[in-house]
């Protein structure tokens, strides 16, 4: 497992907290961002960081191909699909740039597009700010 795993999941614990269980939010209950529409035999409640961070590393940083990508394409990527989802990050990664920064900087950017339109919809434009907060923050990041 390449060392950018951890900062990877470290970065998305910043944004995937504790549980929650907003009526609006088509995944429903939550934690650490694991939700229950994603693994309805869970127990969300009960779910610990190391059990989010093994599904992470699982279900979503090897399926998204991260170890194979370089930094910081890796975490963009790894990112994207726990917040967008995998065929969706495979989405925006699709004819990105070759070169690293580059190729980060075009996905974060196809994510933002995909937020502010999914914001034009009165049922996610509350998550419109923490969206864009999380965009801004992974950008810094990466710089």
């Amino acid at each position: 497992m390449k060392s950018s795993f951890k900062k990877a999941v470290e970065f998305v614990f910043k944004y995937e907290g504790g549980y929650v269980n907003d009526p609006s939010d088509p995944g429903g209950e939550t934690k650490y961002g694991i939700s229950k529409w994603a693994y309805p035999m869970l127990n969300i409640k009960t779910l610990t960081k190391d059990d989010a961070e093994r599904l992470y590393c699982n279900d979503y940083w090897k399926p998204a191909g991260c170890n194979s990508l370089p930094w910081p394409v890796d975490i963009v990527m790894f990112d994207t699909a726990v917040n967008c989802g995998l065929k969706r990050a495979a989405k925006f990664h699709e004819g990105a740039m070759k070169v690293p920064h580059e190729e980060a900087m075009a996905i974060i950017r196809k994510r933002e597009l995909f937020y502010l339109r999914l914001a034009e919809n009165r049922r996610f434009r509350k998550y419109k700010r923490g969206w864009l907060n999380r965009i801004n923050s992974l950008r810094k990041y990466i710089l």
